[in-house]
C-alpha cells in the first residue's frame, strides 16, 4: 500500500527524534509511538496528533540505515513510500522508498520484538525555559567539569542547574530562569531532579531558547520534532 504524506512525514518526525536521543528500536502502533535507548535512559512516548495508521503496528530497528536511506530519496520527484503489510497480523514487513528511476528497500523489524515502554507513568508538572546561552553554558560546563549528571533546580529564585566534578566534588552553579510554573496552576515550583548530561546536552541542542518539563516522578521532557522525548531522573 502507498503511504500518505501525513504518515510519511510523522514517521520521518519520529525517526529523526529517535536519532537525536540515539534511539535505535522504535514501534509505531495504532495512536502511539513508542521507543527506549539501549541505556534505559530517554524514551520517546508520543500519543498525540499521530495520523490514522493503515496498518496494525510497524517496527524500526535498523535506525542509520533507514535514514540514509529515506534521505536518498525523499524530496526527489515523485518521492513515495510503499509498505508491504502481513495479511496474517497486519503488521509491516517491508518499507519501499521511491522516486523517479529508483526504488529502494528497507526490511522492517518485528514488531514484537522491538522493547519500548507500553504506558507513561508519569505526568508532567513543571514547565521551564532554555535559552541558548544556559544551552551554551552547559556545553562549557561539561568541557570544565569531568561529571556524568546534572541536577535541575527549581525554587523561588528561579531555575538553574548543578554540575559537581566527580573527582574533586567542585561544583558549577548556573542560574538560567525565572521560577518555573506549576503546570496546574498551584504555587509550588520547587523540584531538584537529576539527569545524565550527555543525554540532557544533546535534546537540548534541538530546543535551544525552548520549554522543556518535569514531571511530579521526575521525568523531564521535551519535544523534538513534534515528538514527546523523556529523559528519566537518575538516582
Amino acid at each position: 500500500m502507498k503511504l500518505e504524506q501525513d504518515i510519511i512525514e510523522c514517521i520521518k518526525n519520529a525517526l529523526e527524534a529517535a536519532n537525536v536521543a540515539k534511539i535505535s528500536n522504535i514501534i509505531f502502533e495504532k495512536g502511539v509511538i513508542r521507543g527506549i535507548d539501549d541505556a534505559k535512559l530517554v524514551i520517546i512516548y508520543q500519543t498525540q496528533g499521530i495520523p490514522n495508521m493503515p496498518f496494525g503496528a510497524m517496527g524500526i530497528n535498523r535506525m542509520d540505515p533507514f535514514i540514509s536511506r529515506f534521505n536518498l530519496v525523499y524530496g526527489q520527484p515523485n518521492f513515495s513510500i510503499d509498505a508491504t503489510v502481513s495479511e496474517r497480523d497486519d503488521t509491516v514487513s517491508q518499507l519501499t522508498f521511491k522516486c523517479t528511476g529508483t526504488k529502494i528497500d528497507y526490511r522492517c523489524a518485528n514488531p514484537r520484538a522491538v522493547v519500548a515502554p507500553k504506558s507513561m507513568n508519569d505526568v508532567m508538572k513543571y514547565s521551564a525555559r532554555i535559552t541558548s546561552e544556559a544551552v551554551q553554558f552547559l556545553v562549557k560546563g561539561e568541557a570544565a567539569m569531568k561529571m556524568e549528571f546534572v541536577t535541575f533546580i527549581g525554587n523561588e529564585d528561579g531555575v538553574k542547574f548543578e554540575i559537581v566534578d566527580k573527582t574533586n566534588g567542585d561544583i558549577l552553579v548556573h542560574t538560567f530562569d525565572s521560577p518555573a510554573t506549576n503546570i496546574d496552576g498551584e504555587p509550588d515550583n520547587m523540584f531538584a531532579v537529576r539527569y545524565p548530561m550527555k543525554t540532557v546536552l544533546s535534546l537540548f541542542k534541538k530546543i535551544s531558547d525552548g520549554t522543556f518539563y518535569v514531571g511530579k516522578k521526575g521525568m523531564l521532557k521535551v519535544v523534538i520534532h513534534n515528538m514527546d522525548v523523556y529523559v528519566l531522573p537518575q538516582i
